[in-house]
């Protein structure tokens, strides 16, 4: 007679003088001990001897999982595999298998920081955002709903930074599908402007004087920020560079004898720079800089507080938000949204009434058009040095720190130098 759930109710937990056996049907059976723990096995022939492999313990494993494991050995043995075997690699698949906290690190290693110069940034988002609520699972146990409770929350708050964990994220798990370490990308179909609602547009916001004024207010009065992140805000606006340039920058970068910040190629954005960017430092921004390096005890110009490694991405990524709040509070107005990269476009703007477009993309590290590119290896810093002290001049006449004059003279000046 076949085995009924009401007969392993019965059976489980129930002593007895001896263990004993109960079939079931296509070579299920159970094993009952004399404490009466029961557990599910398969009976079967293999190699022209019989064996028995345990497939669980009732009631952890029902009757009808314990039959359907049954069906699943019994087919691995008609292809001529020992169900024990089949059983103990799946065991050892489970004991071992990756987090998703295991598969970043690798993929982090094998993959990211070779194709992109700003994997140990990303990666610090990974660690922050990610890992601390799906490290520690089993990867192939993530689900999608698993990872959209992790990434919806955080597109709420801060949208950019929610479309590239989803795209480190998909990329980490294509990686690891085509090695077979998963078995699925659950994310594969996910996309951050539709599911995330990422507004991947392009910007065009350009801060005006006022808010420029306004800014510089904030930096030369807060006392809510620190010195150093203030001071990392208003180098953003002067040279116009990307941010990370500055968070990664060391001490050593610069050369105040020569004049001249060396940011190395790993700092760099272009994938195919193989040689250090070259600015030059105004004596005009020479103040600020040499201010950072005394607030700073290691190796660092913006170190993390009470670590010698670079400001992360993380940390520089509310500082405008700060401003903004502050400015409401101050003056009850409602500045439109800013970021830290539209410090770039705004002094990337007003370098095109300073100097020729070629010096203006050169300073912004972008690519000269064409061959031209190829073949003019110029750095032109005498002509960069002339733009950033007229943009300096300029702003000092936006803040109200100099005479405005006639500013249509600065560009007249830079140009006719160059």
């Amino acid at each position: 007679m076949a085995i009924s759930d009401s007969w392993l109710k019965a059976a489980s937990g129930k002593a007895s003088d001896a263990p004993y056996e109960k079939t079931d049907r296509d070579g299920l059976s159970v094993r009952v001990s004399a404490k009466g723990k029961v557990t599910f096995q398969l009976r079967y022939r293999y190699a022209g001897k019989m064996q028995r492999c345990s497939i669980g313990a009732y009631p952890l494993i029902g009757l009808k999982q314990a039959r359907q494991e049954c069906e699943r050995y019994r087919a691995a043995l008609a292809q001529g595999d020992d169900p024990r075997h089949v059983r103990m690699i799946e065991l050892h698949n489970k004991e071992n298998a990756d987090t998703i906290a295991d598969l970043f690190a690798k993929w982090h290693v094998a993959e990211a920081m070779k194709k992109n110069k700003q994997a140990g940034n990303l990666y610090r988002s990974i660690e922050k955002h990610i890992l601390p609520k799906l490290g520690k699972m089993p990867a192939d146990k993530v689900t999608l709903h698993h990872w959209l409770n992790v990434l919806e929350p955080v597109a709420a708050k801060f949208p950019t930074m929610a479309g590239r964990l989803l795209g480190q994220s998909k990329g980490m798990l294509s990686w690891a599908l085509r090695r077979r370490l998963v078995e699925q990308n659950p994310l594969v179909d996910i996309e951050a402007a539709r599911d995330l609602h990422v507004d991947r547009k392009a910007r065009d916001r350009v801060l005006t004087d006022d808010e420029i004024k306004l800014v510089f207010e904030y930096i030369e009065t807060s006392e809510l920020a620190e010195p150093k992140n203030l001071l990392f805000v208003k180098l953003c606006l002067f040279y116009g560079c990307r941010n990370g340039e500055l968070r990664n920058a060391r001490k050593s970068d610069f050369d105040f004898v020569k004049q001249v910040w060396s940011v190395p190629p790993e700092n760099r954005k272009r994938k195919d720079a193989q040689r250090p960017l070259l600015r030059p430092i105004p004596v005009e921004f020479i103040p600020d800089i040499e201010l950072l390096m005394g607030l700073s005890s290691g190796e660092y110009l913006i170190p993390l507080r009470g670590k010698d490694e670079p400001l992360s991405s993380n940390a520089s990524i509310s500082l405008p938000t700060k401003m903004m709040n502050w400015v409401k509070r101050r003056y009850g107005y409602n500045m439109e949204h800013w970021t830290l990269h539209d410090l770039r476009r705004t002094a990337r703007t007003h370098f095109s009434t300073l100097t020729d477009p070629h010096i203006a993309e050169i300073m912004l590290d972008h690519k000269l058009p064409g061959v031209w590119q190829v073949y003019d290896k110029h750095d032109y810093l005498t002509e960069q040095m002339r733009a950033y002290q007229a943009w300096h001049r300029k702003l000092m006449i936006i803040t109200g720190k100099a005479d405005a004059g006639n500013v249509l003279e600065l560009k007249s000046h830079s140009k006719a130098a160059s």
